[in-house]
């Protein structure tokens, strides 16, 4: 070999090939997603965690009783591998401060996304005890972390590994990892506690192993791996359960294939012996978890107690109207729904993704016309083609999976299919292969299903590659610097007051006082949303977390609009303000669609302690107004408070009209209903009553319309004069209406919502005070 041949082997073997350098930048990409994120504000970490301590601290594994939740609430049902890991990894950290990094904001809006706001999107109290350098629980937390990131950097890597099994080209392949790599939400999850980074890691494994079993053929080593993996996966999360079956099936059809090949029978001896080495690792690794759930709760899965204490959907809804309604929330989590399914990335951004996913279906359509026209029959198919069969099937699998679960519980997000990214991720880069093959074979006024021989087209499609991983790369990074980071970044102290909004200073005992007010709007609708700006000083050190609260209430006294948080919308929680801090806050408050209008709420603020309720009183009332708005009556004519609410098919409410929301005990009210027919069957009875605690009723009116004589789309104005009762309290009160059948025991009808959702069998307008 010349010196120059060698000096070119030496400097390509120094050479990092390109998926080195996607690793090494996931793995930063995933320390600023860990960087951005509080702990415990990514997904159910709160929760994910305290199972890990449990283990950690010698008390053995959780037990779920839906009478007594503990602090891992429904992840105690889950399998223990990662949680077994991770207590590995932290046990001699001193984590005696949990209970303080685990406090809890109770004003955190939860499961409303939002994008670029910072308004509650905290789910917990964060303070200096969690700033690098990490110690005690911030660091158990981190170092869990830690250990997440690098799973999931493994995933990334077996994905490349798998689609180079597949994939006609090493940029293809890449490609496929980047998909992986660079979605905000895998991102998201590398940075957390969470053991889908476990799952999605061993089955990723099991696909790469089984794929390999499938194009090379059947060892027992290879099998016996397979199943040791599927075990650690059957350990790990119970949506992997359904793995194993699919690798049965492909175990199982490669032993028929190999015997067809050689012209045997079916081999049964041969076929046992896989089955038992894919099945006993099986049973030895995570039969244990399955037969203790057994003994303890008389199910497997333990499914029922995971169930009782998450919570499960009234009634059966229907199949399609529901995945309808499930189906954009699981668009937003696949691609990207942080903290406490309260963060959105920027809206263009899942449009992108779309755009990538509408490119390789529309790929993966050319890649079969391609084959069709290169006349491939079905029989001369190669391994690599029904090996993505196969990793399609597990995606099937778990969609399947999905869709049940949706069913039974509200609480579904798109990562639950994430063990089958590398199959979604191969569509996407296999697609977008196909298309540029497509576009360049044209370029070169060539049959745009010709194979692309030429050199140039290949350097193109590389390149294109090349490019689509670091687009996708820096749209991962823009989601973790600009939409998760400051979310949870207070807005500055303010260093004084405007002139224009100084007022005299209102002192809430020792606390705060309210030094400054921003108008709001002089007019508004029902439904409409409003602003409001308070300036709140520190007054003295302060040992408890205060609440300030800002309400619009009516003629009665009633609420008809509210913001409740701790200072700096609750990232300034009182304990962290210092003497003379001065705190801006912007309250956005919707008025009640069941406002009444015509009127003048008045805006009233105070402050309060939320362990105790206990307002801190001021020299103006523990409520003092700080201004009012005119409350207009809708534009539009008909119900002054439109509502939807549909009973079963037959009609629907669409608005409503009440006379006065105060009344004194004895005294009447006048309730008009408007109702918009359908085809109704028969004639039903409605009821209309005032419920106070215990569903105590205090006032009642039930009466029988001739529905019958109704016509779909006639709109029918339905009034009730309803009587308090003398005796009764002076309280706030809920008004329920409903629907049942007076000739079929009194059976009530099903009402769903706007939303397509089941509410059960009554619907609770608004609230009614009676006052003495």
């Amino acid at each position: 070999m010349s010196a120059a041949a060698t000096l070119r082997q030496a400097q390509g073997s120094r050479t990092l090939a390109p998926i080195h350098w996607l690793l090494a930048a996931f793995v930063c990409l995933g320390l600023v997603y860990d960087t951005a994120t509080p702990i415990f504000e990514a997904g159910d970490e709160q929760f994910h965690y305290p199972y890990v301590r449990q283990i950690a601290t010698g008390n053995g594994l959780p037990l779920q009783d839906p009478d007594d939740v503990q602090a891992w609430r429904q992840e105690g049902s889950q399998p223990p591998l990662y949680y077994m890991l991770a207590a590995l990894l932290t046990f001699w950290v001193d984590t005696g401060d949990a209970a303080e990094r685990l406090t809890v904001n109770p004003h955190a809006i939860i499961g409303v996304p939002a994008y670029g706001s910072s308004d509650n999107r905290n789910m917990m109290v964060h303070t200096a005890a969690e700033a690098f350098p990490y110690s005690r629980t911030a660091l158990a937390v981190h170092l869990i972390r830690w250990l997440s990131l690098a799973m999931a950097t493994v995933t990334v890597w077996a994905v490349y590994r798998l689609a180079r099994r597949i994939a006609p080209s090493e940029p293809v392949a890449l490609l496929a990892a980047a998909f992986v790599a660079f979605n905000p939400m895998i991102g998201f999850l590398a940075g957390a506690v969470n053991n889908d980074n476990l799952v999605i890691l061993l089955s990723t494994l099991a696909l790469w192993q089984m794929v390999r079993l499938w194009q090379d053929g059947l060892t027992r080593r290879g099998v016996l791996l397979l199943g040791v993996v599927l075990g650690l996966d059957a350990l790990t999360k119970l949506n992997a359960l359904g793995l194993a079956g699919v690798a049965g099936l492909l175990v199982l059809a490669r032993v028929v294939l190999d015997a067809r090949a050689a012209k045997r029978d079916f081999p049964w001896r041969e076929g046992l012996i896989a089955g038992l080495l894919l099945s006993l690792p099986v049973g030895v690794i995570a039969g244990w978890w399955y037969a203790r759930n057994v003994m303890l709760y008389g199910d497997p899965t333990g499914l029922n107690r995971m169930l009782a204490i998450v919570g499960t959907r009234q009634g059966t809804p229907a199949l399609l109207p529901l995945l309808r309604a499930e189906l954009e929330g699981m668009r937003l989590s696949f691609w990207g729904l942080f903290g406490g399914v309260n963060i959105l990335s920027a809206a263009w951004q899942y449009g992108v993704f779309d755009l990538l996913l509408a490119v390789g279906c529309i790929g993966i359509i050319l890649l079969i016309v391609r084959h069709l026209a290169l006349r491939r029959s079905v029989r001369g198919l190669s391994r690599a083609v029904t090996a993505f069969g196969w990793l399609s099937a597990w995606a099937v699998v778990l969609v399947v999976s999905w869709t049940r679960w949706t069913l039974v519980t509200p609480a579904t997000q798109g990562r639950l299919i994430f063990p089958a990214l590398a199959t979604i991720a191969l569509v996407l880069a296999l697609g977008f292969d196909a298309c540029l093959i497509y576009v360049t074979n044209l370029a070169h006024r060539r049959s745009p299903f010709a194979p692309d021989a030429d050199l140039r087209g290949l350097n193109t499609r590389a390149r294109s590659a090349y490019a689509l991983t670091i687009v996708l790369g820096v749209l991962s990074l823009r989601t973790a610097l600009l939409d998760i980071a400051p979310a949870y970044t207070a807005a500055p102290l303010a260093s004084a007051v405007p002139a224009a909004f100084a007022r005299p200073p209102v002192r809430f005992g020792d606390a705060l006082e309210l030094i400054g007010v921003e108008p709001p709007p002089a007019a508004a609708r029902p439904g409409d949303t409003i602003d409001v700006a308070l300036y709140w000083r520190a007054i003295d050190p302060m040992s408890a977390d205060y609440s300030v609260f800002v309400h619009l209430l009516d003629a009665g006294d009633l609420i008809v609009g509210q913001r409740d948080t701790y200072p700096g919308l609750g990232l300034r929680p009182t304990t962290q303000l210092k003497p003379g801090d001065i705190v801006r806050d912007a309250y956005r408050i919707k008025v009640d669609e069941s406002a009444l209008a015509p009127s003048r709420p008045a805006i009233r603020v105070g402050v309060y302690d939320f362990a105790t309720q206990k307002r801190l009183a001021s020299a103006q009332g523990d409520n003092p107004v700080v201004g009012v708005i005119d409350l207009l009556a809708r534009a539009e004519s008909g119900a002054p408070a439109p509502v939807t609410f549909r009973f079963e098919q037959f009609f629907t409410l669409t608005g409503y009209r009440i006379d006065r929301v105060a009344v004194r005990p004895g005294e009447s009210f006048t309730l008009t209903l408007y109702w918009r027919a359908g085809s109704v069957p028969k004639d039903y009875s409605i009821f209309v009553h005032v419920l106070g605690k215990q569903d105590a009723i205090w006032g009642q009116v039930d009466r029988q319309l001739p529905m019958r004589a109704w016509r779909a789309g006639d709109v029918i104005e339905d009034a009730y004069v309803v009587t308090v009762k003398p005796d009764t309290p002076a309280d706030v009160y809920e008004l329920e209406i409903g629907a049942y059948d007076l000739e079929n025991n009194f059976k009530r009808l099903n009402i769903w919502g706007a939303d397509g959702q089941l509410a059960g069998d009554r619907v609770f307008l608004r609230r009614l005070r009676v006052v003495r």
